[in-house]
């Protein structure tokens, strides 16, 4: 999402420099954080169901920025879920996806 992946080397990892074991979908916060410097492949457009959001104007299922956020923010989201549910096959395409990351998060 940001065009470099230079010291992530797999899902998972051990990062010396904060001594502990990143796991890219539990750590996506800090990981997009870290690379967030707006000019990610995203920038300006949309993020959806994704784990990083490549500094993405908006931002919609979207790991990274599930815990990060401000009301404002908070209510756009609720804005941009409202209007995705009034087409029941985009909802329904993007919740089976969406679980279905998770779940092979979880299971990995």
């Amino acid at each position: 999402m940001f065009g470099d992946n230079y010291d992530i080397p797999a899902f998972r990892w051990y990062d010396k420099d904060l001594g502990r074991l990143m796991v890219s979908g539990t750590d996506a916060p800090l990981i997009n954080a870290r690379y967030a410097k707006g000019d990610g492949l995203m920038r300006g457009g949309s993020s959806i169901n994704n784990m990083m959001n490549g500094d993405a104007a908006k931002s919609l299922l979207t790991l990274a920025d599930f815990r990060t956020e401000d009301a404002e923010q908070k209510r756009r989201r609720a804005e941009d879920i409202y209007l995705l549910m009034l087409n029941p096959y985009f909802f329904l395409r993007t919740l089976v996806l969406f679980f279905g990351d998770a779940l092979l998060e979880l299971w990995q």
